[in-house]
C-alpha cells in the first residue's frame, strides 16, 4: 500500500492559501451570524483534523481559480518567463506587439482591465529580461539535442521536458522551492481579492439596508478592510511574479549545469 506523503507544494501552495482562506470565513461568519466553524461536540483535536483536511480542498479550490486568473495576468505581461527567457529581445518586442493586437480586438472592459494591470505592473520584465545569446543558445542547443527535438521546437516545450528532466531524475535545486512560492502567492492573490470584494459588496449591501451591518466596525470598517485585502492583494502579484521569473530562471539554469556535469563526468570516464 503506498504511503500518503505530502511535499512542499502542497504544504505551501494548497494548505497554506486554504488555511488562510478558510480562517477568513471562519472570522467573517462570525462577525454576520455569530456562528463558528467548529463542530459543536467535537474535541479540539477532532476539529484540527477536519478544519486542515477542509483547508487542503479549499486550497485546491483557490488554485483552480489562480489557473483561470494566470494566462490573462502573463498574456497582459507579453508571456510567460519560461517563453521569454529562450527568446531574443527583438523577437519578444514582436511577441508582445501581436499580443498587444490581438487584446485590442477585444471588448472594451477586456481592455480596460488589461491597461489597468499594465498600469500597476509594467510588461517589461522584473529581472534577467533577457538570457544572452550564448546561453540562449547553448541552453536550447542542449535541450535540443538531449530530447532529440527539432530546431521548430516552442519555448513552452523545452521548459516543459526541462522540468520534467529535473523532477524525474531527482536534481537537488531550488525548482521545488521556487515552484511552490510562485503557487502559494498565486492562491493568496486569489483570496485576497475575493475577501476585498466580499467586503466591498458587504459595505454597499449596508449602505441600502443600514440595519445590516458587514462587520463589527460597521460600513466604513468595512471599506477600510477591502481597502487593506485589496492592498495586500498588489504586494502578492508582485510576488507571484517575481517568484514565476525564479521558478523558469531556476529550471533552465539547472537543466544546463545538470546537462554539463553529465557530459564533463561522461569525457571524465572515458579517460
Amino acid at each position: 500500500m503506498a504511503k500518503l506523503q505530502l511535499t512542499l507544494y502542497d504544504l505551501v501552495a494548497y494548505l497554506v492559501p486554504g488555511v488562510v482562506a478558510l480562517w477568513i470565513v471562519g472570522v467573517l461568519l462570525k462577525w454576520v451570524s455569530g456562528e463558528s466553524l467548529r463542530l459543536s461536540g467535537a474535541s479540539d483535536w477532532v476539529n484540527g483534523v477536519i478544519f486542515l483536511a477542509a483547508a487542503y480542498f479549499v486550497g485546491h479550490v483557490v488554485q483552480a481559480v489562480g489557473n483561470r486568473i494566470e494566462p490573462f495576468l502573463f498574456h497582459a505581461w507579453g508571456g510567460y518567463p519560461s517563453q521569454r527567457l529562450l527568446m531574443g529581445q527583438a523577437e519578444w518586442e514582436r511577441e508582445f506587439t501581436h499580443r498587444q493586437s490581438q487584446w485590442d480586438n477585444r471588448s472594451r472592459p477586456a481592455r480596460l482591465v488589461r491597461y489597468a494591470v499594465l498600469r500597476l505592473y509594467p510588461h517589461s520584465p522584473i529581472r534577467g529580461a533577457h538570457y544572452s545569446e550564448s546561453l540562449r543558445n547553448q541552453i536550447i542547443g542542449s535541450a535540443t539535442d538531449y530530447f532529440a527535438l527539432d530546431a521548430k521546437a516552442r519555448p513552452q516545450e523545452i521548459f516543459d521536458l526541462c522540468y520534467s528532466l529535473i523532477v524525474a531524475e531527482g536534481v537537488p535545486s531550488l525548482v521545488p522551492v521556487f515552484n511552490a512560492f510562485f503557487s502559494l502567492y498565486r492562491g493568496m492573490v486569489v483570496v485576497c481579492l475575493t475577501c476585498g470584494a466580499t467586503l466591498l459588496s458587504g459595505a454597499v449591501v449596508s449602505a441600502v439596508h443600514p440595519r445590516w451591518q458587514p462587520s463589527p466596525f460597521g460600513t466604513v470598517g468595512a471599506l477600510v478592510l477591502a481597502a487593506v485585502f485589496f492592498g495586500l492583494a498588489h504586494l502578492f502579484v508582485g510576488r507571484y511574479r517575481g517568484f514565476g521569473e525564479h521558478f523558469a530562471d531556476a529550471v533552465y539554469r539547472t537543466f544546463y549545469v545538470y546537462i554539463r556535469r553529465r557530459a564533463t563526468s561522461g569525457d571524465k570516464a572515458h579517460r
